[in-house]
């Protein structure tokens, strides 16, 4: 489960079309809280003792009372959500003994206690039951967050890969003797990284990411792969597979105005998703009934017009007149390719439904 399986033509039960994928972002994406969360809890003291009297960017003394609180002292010298700067300061405070001796067992460990979305990680066996026998149905999470975090969450086993930034214990690799303790990063995943994995995903292996590949030599068609994601770190994954005619799903906690409102009023967001739902995958929540709906679209697919060619076309990029009356034509015709810019949204409710 750690490395993407890429099977051969021989092992595939199913035909390119009726292989579908779901990637799928960690935090505030499966979670109600940052993966982190559980680890800085555990250490809060730490915390407020080493950072007491600190302020945040915008001069407010920080006051520690929850465990999110930990993230505003990256903001006042990292860039918000870039996937690095968090890292920088958490490896800075394993050396400071703020989070003393951490290993990545120790991050395995706290992973089982993130607070998660409700439905999962149900959710993930339940939708594979619902297509069994009409199509192979895999998971991947690629998230900025901590891949070992990840790992020793429940939701590990339920899906088929991985993507996440990985610490090290350099002391350790060299000299066994010493502690496994984290001192360095092997793997950085950014948001523009994002979309590496991604077509890691679809061809099928790292090894495939810069191999010139046909259609038909891919694992994945890029046409059915659905991405779920909160939108903070998922903008330039979104871009990218919205151009090979992915469809994109955002999500927030139910019953928050704020969150609702701030992805509804950010238009780089709303242009590159099909959805904005509730965070809650347990069955007939809207965000269960849509992955259904899009699932089956994808299984009833007849149309096979090039997805790059309707987004340039609905972005205006179209130059050769003789192209734009071919694609005009065709929209005119097919509901199908009508159908597949359009954009649905599920306002706040107060609570969630139990």
């Amino acid at each position: 489960m750690h490395e993407i399986y890429h099977p051969s033509m021989a092992d595939n039960q199913y035909p390119l079309e009726k292989r579908i994928a779901i990637i799928l972002d960690f935090d505030l994406t499966l979670t109600e809280e940052y993966m982190e969360e559980p680890l800085i809890a555990h250490y809060m003291d730490n915390v407020k003792r080493a950072y007491h009297g600190l302020r945040d960017k915008n001069g407010d003394v920080i006051t520690f009372d929850s465990p999110s609180d930990y993230f505003r002292i990256v903001d006042r010298w990292g860039e918000p959500n870039n996937g690095v700067a968090y890292v920088s300061q958490m490896l800075h405070d394993i050396r400071a003994g703020v989070f003393p001796n951490v290993t990545n067992d120790d991050l395995r460990h706290f992973g089982q206690y993130i607070r998660m979305a409700p439905g999962v990680p149900e959710f993930f066996e339940k939708l594979k039951q619902e297509f069994e026998g009409d199509c192979e149905l895999k998971y991947y999470i690629v998230s900025v967050g901590l891949k070992e975090m990840i790992l020793g969450n429940p939701v590990a086993k339920y899906v088929d890969g991985v993507y996440g930034t990985e610490m090290v214990s350099l002391a350790n690799m060299y000299d066994p003797s010493k502690p496994a303790v984290l001192d360095s990063v092997a793997r950085i995943m950014t948001p523009f990284s994002k979309s590496h994995s991604a077509i890691e995903v679809a061809k099928g292996g790292k090894e495939n990411v810069n191999r010139v590949m046909g259609h038909n030599e891919y694992t994945l068609d890029y046409r059915n792969i659905i991405t779920i994601g909160d939108g903070l770190t998922d903008v330039s994954q979104f871009a990218y597979l919205n151009k090979k005619g992915s469809k994109n799903i955002c999500v927030y906690k139910m019953g928050d105005n704020n969150a609702f409102e701030k992805i509804n009023n950010n238009k780089i967001v709303r242009e590159r998703v099909s959805a904005l739902l509730g965070r809650d995958y347990r069955e007939g929540s809207m965000l269960w009934t849509y992955l259904k709906r899009s699932v089956n679209q994808i299984l009833s697919r007849g149309c096979d017009f090039d997805p790059l060619l309707l987004d340039m076309y609905r972005k205006k990029k179209i130059r050769d007149a003789r192209i734009k009356k071919i694609i005009d034509e065709h929209t005119e015709k097919c509901t199908e390719c009508r159908g597949l810019y359009g954009f649905e949204w599920e306002p706040p409710r107060s609570s969630l439904q139990e």
